[in-house]
């Protein structure tokens, strides 16, 4: 599969897990626009999510992520 990236065709090959780069895979995700943040803050104090959370926190710990915003204005072709 190639990718389109931030306007430019890459030759890297993409799987489930992410994009496989010279021996490293990269994981890439899809999100929606418009994070509600008041549902986001309503729903971590939901049942069950604590423990998910304590689960999760020290697989990421000391790891950076990152997040950033592709506003491409639409669809366009490529000649």
């Amino acid at each position: 599969m190639v990718l389109q990236w931030a306007g430019a065709w890459t030759a890297y090959e993409s799987t489930p897990r992410g994009i496989d780069t010279e021996g490293h895979v990269a994981a890439v995700a899809h999100c929606p626009v418009g994070v509600d943040a008041e549902r986001v803050g309503r729903d971590i104090l939901r049942l069950g999510i604590q423990p998910k959370l304590d689960v999760l926190c020290p697989l990421y710990e000391g790891k950076k992520i990152s997040l950033g915003v592709v506003r491409t204005g639409g669809c366009r072709g490529r000649r």
